[in-house]
């Protein structure tokens, strides 16, 4: 076995030898700590975006009800009010528009997620013909569809968020029961 301190002057022979730590060192070492912890929270501040900024995905759909997650990655609370779905059929000159609601304003802590359910704001009677339209869902997979989610910002600011543009997946589903209805 190697020896570990030297017999005649017991300085250290382990690793810690190349490992000289003085009062220069140490001080040095204290004052990066400190600066580090002083710096970290203003850092932090300054990447995180000083106003709510909301954002959203569906997570369900059926024909008069739109599920959202909506989440706030900003620094102050936000507010969802409701939505705006726009169905732009590729044969039509201007887009149909559907204006759901959430019933009560949604508030949205910073750094939060919650679940939001937005109701078309006026009930349509249900349809009368059961049968369906396939040429119509055809041409609906042509279609541009717009989802804007309506809400206010910590500033007071109204922020209209587009969060889905293709009428595909579960928007498909809202358009399709939207235009039958």
């Amino acid at each position: 076995p190697a020896a570990r301190q030297c017999k005649h002057c017991r300085s250290d022979l382990t690793w810690k030898r190349h490992v000289s730590v003085s009062n220069t060192t140490l001080a040095l070492v204290t004052a990066l700590i400190a600066v580090i912890a002083a710096v970290t929270p203003v850092v932090k501040q300054a990447l995180t975006p000083s106003d709510s900024q909301l954002s959203a995905v569906i997570a369900a759909t059926s024909p008069v009800v739109i599920t959202l997650l909506a989440t706030n990655e900003g620094g102050k609370m936000g507010v969802l009010t409701g939505a705006t779905l726009y169905i732009q059929l590729p044969n039509e000159t201007r887009p149909d528009f559907y204006i759901f609601t959430t019933g009560d304003p949604i508030t949205i802590e910073p750094g939060k997620a919650v679940k939001v359910d937005l109701f078309l704001a006026k009930r349509p009677l249900p349809p009368r013909d059961e049968t369906i339209d396939l040429d119509f869902y055809d041409e609906l997979s042509k279609a541009n569809c717009t989802l804007e989610i309506r809400g206010t910002t910590g500033n007071g600011k109204t922020a209209e968020i587009p969060i889905a543009s293709m009428c595909d997946g579960l928007i498909a589903q809202v358009a399709y029961g939207l235009k039958r209805i």
